[in-house]
């Protein structure tokens, strides 16, 4: 009877384990996902003021050095969060265990033979399981 009850204890454990392995990593993803959002709302709203900069640009509404600096530094901005967009979209596909196509870099399901972007074949990558 005792050793029943280890043997189930021992299952019970490594059951625990691995759904805390997997909350852990779905609260990341979710994190990672909720920053995405924050960081696409932050991009939209860097967009709308490098509009508002190019706009001033082209009407030289202040010296054109002014408007010229001020329009450097909305597309440094952009630039920025635009960077910061894409590692955050390829750290949350490479946690979901997604794979990047070799021919242009989309980050596709494992299951897909095709990329959906470029449609070029991925069935000869090899593919690892998540353990």
């Amino acid at each position: 009877m005792a050793e029943i009850i280890e043997k189930v204890t021992g299952k019970v454990k490594t059951t625990a384990k691995k759904v805390g392995k997997k909350a852990t990593e779905l609260a990341s993803t979710t994190k990672q996902t909720v920053l995405l959002q924050t960081k696409n709302m932050e991009l939209g709203k860097k967009m709308k003021l490098l509009g508002e900069c190019y706009y001033a640009f082209v009407r030289a509404e202040g010296t054109a050095h002014e408007e010229e600096a001020k329009l450097a530094e909305c597309l440094s901005a952009v630039d920025a969060l635009k960077a910061e967009v894409a590692d955050l979209k390829r750290v949350i596909a490479i946690a979901k265990g997604n794979i990047a196509c070799p021919k242009c870099g989309e980050y596709v399901s494992p299951s897909k033979e095709t990329c959906p972007k470029c449609k070029s074949s991925l069935e000869h990558i090899a593919v690892t399981p998540k353990k």
